[in-house]
């Protein structure tokens, strides 16, 4: 008889989050658990919101969120972010949610957003100006970039 645990770690990386067919995830809590990285294929297709919320996360491989083909809002707030690549969210066309605040985020790399993104969280960092492909993206309608000591803020014009 085997215990059914939903979520493995080895050490602090997250390596399958699989559960029975017939019980689909769509919310995933790890908050607060010492996660420092996420394993590629570790997540389930039919996930929706998942957040890993005061964790050691400090780089996101461009493939450990592609089998969550669904993910809609993804929680990484106050982890150990100092730069930032949007390739990681590349294969997530369903996302519209993503909160990176109070991280030590001072480098956002410049490329393509998904073009499903409403909102984007990225205040409590240290980012002092903003990319052009964060701009570009089509469908980003609230971004919060408050507290990030940018001294004089340039007009930004959105699509």
């Amino acid at each position: 008889h085997r215990a059914c645990r939903p979520c493995d770690c080895d050490g602090t990386v997250l390596v399958s989050c699989d559960v029975p067919k017939e019980l689909e995830t769509v919310l995933l809590y790890l908050e607060g658990r010492g996660i420092t990285d996420i394993a590629k294929n570790s997540l389930g297709k039919t996930l929706q919101s998942f957040s890993l919320a005061r964790n050691d996360i400090s780089t996101l491989a461009p493939e450990a969120l592609s089998s969550a083909e669904y993910l809609g809002f993804l929680n990484l707030g106050r982890n150990r972010f100092h730069a930032l690549n949007p390739v990681s969210f590349e294969s997530n066309s369903e996302l519209r949610g993503l909160d990176l605040q109070s991280n030590n985020i001072s480098t956002i790399e410049e490329s393509a957003w998904p073009d499903s993104l409403v909102n984007l969280a990225l205040r409590g960092n240290r980012i002092r100006e903003l990319p052009a492909g964060l701009l570009d993206a089509r469908g980003l309608r609230f971004l919060f970039i408050d507290d990030n000591g940018m001294r004089r803020p340039r007009e930004y014009r959105f699509p």
